[in-house]
């Protein structure tokens, strides 16, 4: 009977001449698994179809249904009538004046990226605040697969045009503006405040590359002068970026729209809960990092055994030994952690969406600091200061290898290094060129090219089948909608975007800059000719190559500052110990002797000095901000707004008509002075005569 009833909407959907497809908000991808033998769909399948359709009809959802290229699913187009929109407009006016956001002052102002903000408020938003409470993918809706603006289509080939008018225009003000115009009216603040703050990090690029390369030519690697001025600009990039978030959500109404956050469910915990539950987080935290880190110190291990202990055959291609199982086991820890953090935020109970994902991301920053800075922590600070004591354990290393050996008779003799065992000077740039270079020309291809790669090879029907893509069945659409629903179907097989993934990855080439940047002061050349590709790949990508995100704004990147902040004070610790450490950068291999050049205990005084500076000058500059920015200032402005717009409207307009006959009371008010002139003198004369 549902299917019938399906079958019947369907039907009704496609023959309707003066339904135009492209009105609609938003099209969901909806997977009904059919009988293999009988080709009907299976009753839960049934009984899903229905309730979805029956939750959207009952929540004032216009809908129409139409066929999909992928078997066992079909499409559903939802969009919200204008009476209905301008109910949600005035219910989001009210709640966002309550905190004073004017984002939604006029219907006038009101952008595509709003309109499908609100409407898909309303389709995933709690019962208890008027939504429908669909989750797309998630918990009973698991079958709504994917969602995407109907708008996309045509606002990803605007985007394309903007793209190749400005695809080699790296600095253009005009072409960023445009740029910036377009992603507020189609994606929103949300997603324009990433490429607004890569634009700026740019900019700080340029600058450092110009003082690395001089300071490279003139004072070499690890110089005082390139340390000094490396954190000096990374502090002025971060207060650049903590600044411009203030002023471009002034700008674009945007503050206090934190407040105003969609819930992600109607039970709600008492803040002191969530809060208690983040903290009781810490353990697990813990006990992760210090696995992950004992993995990481134990491939360490490894590699110096089998690079620089080891004297036998093979010895190429065993040192690849230690490569491979960072590159297995770092992958299956974060995994595991981020599985692990998954189910925590469940128990965690964050009341907004905002809220759940910044958790989120908190959580997995320090797994990402541990797996992308430890090999080089621990070259700088254990292996090349205390590598030379290796020499008085190099006898028992020799005696545990030949007993190995011995009691596993199937073992060859295995040669190691007895004596004169001096560490390898030049690892640290070595491993500090190839997570500069070599790994972000990887990342780049992983993101870029290896996904192109698999669509090609998809495309074929033999090979798409072994890499999983699902089956297609042909559809006949209509003239009129054939060139739409082609490009919607494409746009629902895009992989997801999260543009987290975007600010991780810039966030992380900061942090190598920073921390260790004085390792080689040229090497910010190679991330600025990498941002810059990244940059317009980035733009490139949300038109082209992932699902197009449903608009939303805010009010700032958070947490993403944060990283940023902390990693530039880490990095005022480590860039300054390792530059006294090795300063000059001409490090010794020594047997009896560490390779560090100066006194630890004043390394580290200094450094610790340092990051103290670092600290006072963030928190200085950020009070200045605030005080700039401060929500007082605001509030004034607008009151003083107001009440210019209040005694103005109070004025009369136009010509009013008198109340009084203003010409006779000014002739009468004359007759009257002058009769007081004439009567003063008589009145004198009569007194002399008297």
């Amino acid at each position: 009977m549902v299917e019938a009833s399906l079958k019947h909407k369907t039907k009704q959907a496609l023959s309707t001449p003066n339904e135009d497809l492209s009105t609609y908000d938003l099209v969901l991808q909806v997977y009904s698994p059919a009988d293999a033998k009988t080709g009907a769909a299976l009753p839960e399948a049934s009984i899903g179809i229905q309730y979805l359709l029956k939750t959207l009809d009952m929540n004032r959802f216009k809908i129409a249904v139409r066929p999909d290229s992928i078997v066992d699913s079909f499409l559903v187009f939802i969009k919200v009538e204008d009476a209905e929109f301008e109910q949600l407009v005035k219910k989001a006016q009210k709640v966002d004046s309550l905190y004073g956001v004017s984002q939604l002052d006029s219907f006038d102002k009101i952008t595509p990226a709003d309109r499908l903000r609100l409407v898909n408020a309303k389709l995933t938003s709690p019962k208890s605040e008027g939504g429908a409470e669909i989750t797309v993918g998630e918990g009973k809706w698991s079958y709504v697969g994917s969602c995407v603006p109907v708008s996309s289509v045509k606002a990803t080939s605007q985007g394309l045009d903007i793209f190749k008018k400005s695809a080699y225009k790296f600095f253009d003000a005009s072409s960023l503006k445009q740029q910036t115009g377009f992603l507020l009216k189609n994606f929103g603040t949300k997603y324009t405040f990433y490429f607004k703050v890569v634009s700026e990090y740019s900019v700080f690029l340029v600058i450092l590359s110009a003082v690395g390369l001089a300071s490279q030519y003139f004072y070499g690697s690890l110089s005082k002068v390139f340390t000094a001025l490396n954190l000096l600009i990374g502090a002025s990039f971060y207060l650049c970026w903590y600044g411009s978030e203030k002023k471009w959500a002034k700008d674009w109404n945007m503050v206090n729209v934190g407040h105003v956050d969609v819930s992600r469910t109607d039970k709600k915990d008492p803040p002191y809960k969530v809060l208690l539950r983040k903290v009781l987080f810490a353990p697990i935290a813990l006990g992760s990092s210090l696995n992950l880190v004992f993995y990481q110190f134990a491939c360490f291990l490894i590699e110096i055994f089998l690079n620089e202990i080891y004297q036998g055959p093979g010895k190429m291609f065993l040192s690849l030994v230690p490569t491979i199982l960072v590159c297995s086991i770092v992958p299956v820890c974060t995994f595991f952690y981020s599985t692990i953090i998954s189910y925590y935020l469940k128990f965690e109970n964050n009341p907004t969406k905002a809220a759940h994902s910044k958790s989120y991301l908190i959580k997995m920053f320090l797994y990402n600091f541990l797996s992308s800075y430890v090999p080089l922590l621990i070259t700088s600070f254990v292996y090349l200061p205390g590598g030379y004591k290796v020499n008085s354990y190099l006898g028992k290393i020799d005696s545990f290898v030949a007993d190995f050996s011995n009691r596993n008779a199937k073992l060859p003799h295995i040669p190691v290094l007895t004596k004169d065992y001096s560490v390898n000077s030049l690892r640290l740039k070595t491993q500090f060129t190839y997570f500069i270079l070599t790994n972000q020309i990887v990342g780049v291809f992983m993101e870029f090219g290896l996904p192109f790669i698999l669509r090609k090879l998809a495309a074929v029907p033999a090979l798409g089948r072994l890499l999983g893509a699902p089956a297609s069945a042909p559809v006949k659409d209509t003239d009129e909608e054939k060139e739409l629903l082609a490009g919607l179907r494409h746009k629902l097989a895009l992989p997801a975007y999260d543009v987290n993934d975007d600010y991780r990855q810039f966030i992380l080439q900061f942090g190598f800059m920073i921390m260790f940047g004085p390792t080689w002061s040229s090497s910010v050349l190679i991330s600025l000719a990498i941002e810059l590709i990244q940059v317009k790949a980035d733009f490139f990508k949300i038109m082209k190559l992932v699902r197009p995100p449903t608009a939303d704004r805010a009010e700032s990147s958070y947490p993403w500052p944060l990283f940023l902040k902390t990693l530039l004070i880490i990095g005022s610790f480590t860039s300054v110990a390792i530059t006294l450490m090795y300063n000059g950068g001409d490090l010794g291999a020594y047997v009896d002797k560490s390779s560090v050049k100066t006194s630890l205990p004043a390394v580290f005084l200094a450094a610790l000095i340092s990051c103290l500076l670092m600290q006072a000058g963030l928190y200085f500059g950020e009070s200045l901000i605030d005080e700039y920015y401060s929500d007082p200032g605001t509030e004034t402005a607008k009151r003083e707004k107001v009440i210019c717009h209040i005694l103005k409207n109070s004025q009369p307009s136009g010509k009013a008509a008198s109340l009084n006959d203003v010409q006779s009371l000014i002739t009468e008010s004359l007759a009257l002075t002058a009769s007081t002139r004439k009567v003063v003198p008589a009145e004198k004369k009569g007194k002399k005569a008297e």
